[in-house]
């Protein structure tokens, strides 16, 4: 396990999205989903490079 230390603590944070619409009608479908599916995963991988 993956635990980050601080000078009075020590956590573990794991980090879940749910993109939520009415009527759970998919907006994120296709190449776009897709996209924003990969820019996420970019953002999370280049600012927090502890996490797997």
């Amino acid at each position: 396990m993956d635990y980050r230390y601080g000078s009075h603590t020590i956590f573990k944070i794991e980090y879940h999205f749910v993109f939520v619409t009415k009527y759970r009608y998919q907006v994120l479908k296709g190449d776009v989903g897709y996209k924003v599916r990969d820019l996420i995963k970019l953002h999370f991988r280049q600012n927090h490079p502890l996490s797997s």
